[in-house]
């Protein structure tokens, strides 16, 4: 109920409750007209009175309610920008919601990628750690040719030192050689040559390997255990070819080495040597 309808209830109770003795006293008093009059005088002023304070009283109603519609205007007004603020707030969070919407979307399909790519990758990664295994093992066996391939090198290099020794040693040897042939020659040294000792041959085929060679010297693979001795010459071939012959000026049990000598082609490591040739 609103404050105008309560001053209207308000103001019809008081009238009633005014007039109510009036129609009481008509109904119950006998008449008398001067009593009545004066009675009415004073019920007028007192009605006057009652007029003046009802008129008070709705003057006072009127500005408490206008005070009222004041206040409620400027509640109204309050709440209607409080309702313009909270619509201005929830459209902004409705477009915060929606790009945070969006960034769930974008999100979700870069999770969904990420996932895929992690898949791609445990993929690539176990094929890598596959091709690592291989290359691993691949890495080993290369290590152990480097090994063997370093032993071997390390063998080749003892064997060009021995080598080398062998050289010097021939080197020497055929300087005197050369020193003592001159010398012949001076002394007439065909006689002496004719009368020179000629190591004997032995009976049994002997056949080798040249192992090196350097300048005009050679190493072959057969020494004295095969019945190799100082001053033999050995026939140097290569298949059917007659490559050189090689006179032997240094032997050991397992391995001999001599001058290259009726050279007709270069000798190489791989070529064979004999003391006599098959039929």
């Amino acid at each position: 109920m609103s404050i105008l309808t309560k001053i209207c209830v308000v103001f019809l109770v008081v009238v009633s409750l005014l007039a109510a003795p009036v129609f009481i006293t008509q109904a119950t008093v006998a008449t008398n007209w001067r009593y009545a009059y004066d009675r009415k005088a004073v019920e007028s002023k007192l009605n006057e009175i009652d007029a003046k304070n009802t008129q008070v009283a709705l003057q006072r109603a009127k500005e408490e309610l206008d005070k009222a519609l004041t206040s409620a205007r400027t509640t109204q007004s309050e709440k209607q920008g409080r309702i313009d603020q909270l619509t201005a707030d929830l459209a902004t969070w409705q477009t915060k919601a929606a790009e945070f919407q969006n960034d769930l979307t974008r999100l979700t399909a870069e999770v969904a990628g990420l996932k895929q790519e992690a898949v791609t990758f445990n993929k690539v990664n176990e094929t890598l750690r596959t091709q690592l295994a291989t290359a691993r093992g691949e890495l080993d066996k290369r290590t152990r040719e480097l090994l063997q391939v370093t032993d071997l090198q390390k063998q080749a290099e003892a064997q060009k030192e021995n080598l080398d020794k062998i050289v010097r040693t021939l080197r020497e040897n055929l300087a005197s050689l050369q020193d003592e042939m001159e010398q012949l020659r001076q002394a007439g040294g065909t006689a002496a040559a004719a009368g020179a000792e000629v190591t004997p041959m032995p009976s049994e085929t002997i056949v080798g390997t040249i192992l090196a060679v350097e300048g005009d010297a050679a190493s072959i693979s057969v020494g004295s255990a095969q019945g190799i001795q100082r001053g033999m010459k050995l026939i140097v071939y290569r298949g059917d070819q007659l490559v050189s012959s090689l006179r032997v000026e240094e032997v050991d049990a397992g391995q001999s080495a001599g001058i290259i000598v009726d050279r007709q082609l270069d000798p190489i490591s791989g070529d064979k040597v004999t003391n006599r040739l098959l039929k």
